[in-house]
């Protein structure tokens, strides 16, 4: 096709996603020059090892291990999937200062240092797209950027990790202890050999800082996230809380008050059944976002994986090459270097119900003793089968309940705290 342009791409990371990124712009590149005009070609790719044998469809004479090669190359884009922030940001900002645009996948360099990396695109007259950064292959950003701007946004929240996902959906449906499902996401290559960032919910905290950041146009940082991960969640509370007509999930939620300070979380968290975020079992991830005009939207789909987060990356490349994406970084003032840094409410103000497991030898009569605690109970009743109190309690300030965990904890004689989980606020997700 004669009116096809060609686009030289380098190419920063050639693991997972930069495989899938060379699949589908290679194997797939007459069907996407059919429907875009565009042709990309992979000239140059940095990788960690250039004499490791990789399974891509380009020759291995173009890798490199060295920046500085990458660097030199004569390319109309750099797309960076190599992940951390160190060497990666180093990339970044030296294609940024050569005015060359960047697609990143990466969610940690950009929770981080994203005035930084904005601050360089807009010196350099280039722009940087990212749509990958966040939940695999939903077109989160994009909805974002544009399909929201007529809107004030409230709220957002999401399943952002589908590894953690994976597993406690693999606990709940195979009835495996949490060690046995991480090790089965692991097999299945959901998860790392070192789980920490995804289990640990930090992954979770690079999303939702980026999505809360353009949701609301503010300048928020990775390290105002409070965080807690699944790592202490055992079997017997995801089936309790099923009984109990609740799912539970890794839960990333930010929330902009009447004030104008902003809370962000991530916490397991109980859904109710009849909540559609209470359905996404497996590597799905979904995206709520609250807003004052549309009212609530809803964002599902493959959450990670080779092709679902390459496709995003693609998707970006094709607005980078069209010049879409430098109009937008242009025009859009939702970027963290052109907003402000606003109040960050105390997570301890946010107010939850919670559920509650008390471990006890005689469940009845903890049960008895937890009626007369100063607490609201909405629910409270024993469970012989894994001797124990189970509880949910009505709305309170965080801080107020863990003053009242500690009173369980005495009044119960017990001697570790009891287990919580919190349940989504309705007032977030309404």
């Amino acid at each position: 096709m004669s009116d096809v342009k060609t686009i030289r791409v380098a190419l920063a990371g050639c693991g997972t996603v930069g495989g899938g990124v060379a699949e589908i712009v290679i194997n797939r590149g007459e069907a996407l020059a059919h429907r875009t005009g565009l042709r990309f070609e992979i000239v140059k790719a940095l990788v960690s090892d250039a004499s490791k044998n990789r399974d891509v469809p380009f020759d291995s004479s173009l890798f490199t291990d060295d920046p500085n090669e990458l660097a030199a190359v004569d390319a109309d884009m750099v797309v960076e999937v190599m992940g951390g922030t160190d060497r990666a940001r180093e990339v970044v900002l030296a294609a940024l200062q050569r005015s060359v645009p960047v697609v990143t996948a990466n969610k940690a360099l950009l929770a981080h240092h994203g005035v930084e990396v904005y601050e360089a695109a807009r010196k350099g007259n280039t722009c940087i797209a990212f749509e990958a950064s966040c939940v695999g292959g939903l077109p989160i950003i994009g909805a974002l950027l544009r399909g929201l701007q007529a809107n004030c946004n409230t709220s957002i929240m999401g399943i952002f990790n589908s590894t953690c996902n994976y597993i406690l959906t693999e606990m709940l449906s195979g009835g495996a202890s949490y060690a046995d499902a991480l090790k089965s996401a692991q097999q299945a290559g959901y998860a790392e050999a070192d789980p920490t960032l995804d289990v640990g919910g930090g992954d979770t905290a690079h999303k939702l800082t980026i999505l809360a950041s353009l949701a609301f146009g503010l300048n928020l940082d990775g390290d105002n996230v409070a965080m807690e991960g699944i790592e202490s969640i055992e079997l017997t509370d995801l089936q309790t809380a099923q009984e109990l007509g609740y799912a539970c999930k890794l839960i990333g939620i930010g929330k902009r008050f009447d004030d104008g300070a902003v809370s962000l979380s991530v916490h397991p968290t109980l859904i109710p059944h009849g909540e559609t975020l209470a359905g996404m079992n497996g590597t799905s991830g979904a995206v709520v976002v609250q807003s004052d005009v549309v009212g609530e939207t809803f964002y599902a789909g493959a959450g990670a994986g080779s092709l679902p987060t390459a496709s995003a990356v693609v998707a970006d490349m094709i607005d980078v090459a069209t010049g879409a994406a430098q109009k937008t970084f242009e025009q859009i003032r939702v970027y963290n270097d052109r907003t402000a840094t606003p109040k960050h409410r105390d997570a301890n103000e946010r107010g939850y119900a919670y559920f509650v497991r008390a471990s006890a030898n005689d469940a009845a009569s903890s049960v008895d003793k937890l009626k007369g605690c100063d607490v609201e109970w909405k629910h409270l009743a024993p469970n012989s089968q894994n001797d124990s109190a189970i509880a949910i309690t009505a709305v309170m300030a965080e801080s107020r309940f863990k003053n009242k965990l500690a009173d369980i904890q005495e009044t119960l004689s017990l001697a570790e705290s009891p287990k919580f989980i919190r349940i989504l606020p309705q007032e977030t997700n309404r």
